[in-house]
């Protein structure tokens, strides 16, 4: 059996238990830069998260504000959510849209270590 023949083998054997059947390692490389730029991706969609999160809590603490300012000048009936429910769906909306990149992360992470587990394994 040639060389090329035994390391074609250990290539497939590599990504057996990933469930991934594998390009040739040259052709890998694309996809290995394409699961870099998707975690780039996450880590920027994780700090807009936290940053949703902080803003959110100044945003509630602004309406408790309002609240009472409203409630001293004798406005009690006036709501304030009414004008903040668009932008409270758009979040929600976002957020939504993080917890799912964040799955997609996760899962190909542990594609990632599985692969690199039975790669030393081999």
């Amino acid at each position: 059996m040639k060389r090329s023949q035994v390391l074609d083998e250990q290539w497939m054997r590599v990504w057996k238990p990933v469930g991934i059947t594998p390009l040739s390692p040259k052709e890998m490389g694309g996809w290995l830069t394409q699961m870099d730029k998707l975690r780039f991706t996450v880590g920027d969609l994780f700090a807009k998260e936290r940053q949703i999160n902080l803003d959110t809590a100044r945003q509630q603490d602004l309406v408790q504000k309002i609240k009472k300012a409203l409630v001293l000048m004798g406005e009690e009936s006036i709501s304030v959510e009414s004008v903040l429910d668009p932008v409270l769906v758009f979040a929600q909306t976002v957020v939504e849209a993080i917890a799912t990149h964040r799955q997609e992360v996760e899962t190909l992470l542990a594609k990632k270590k599985n692969a690199q587990k039975v790669l030393h394994q081999v």
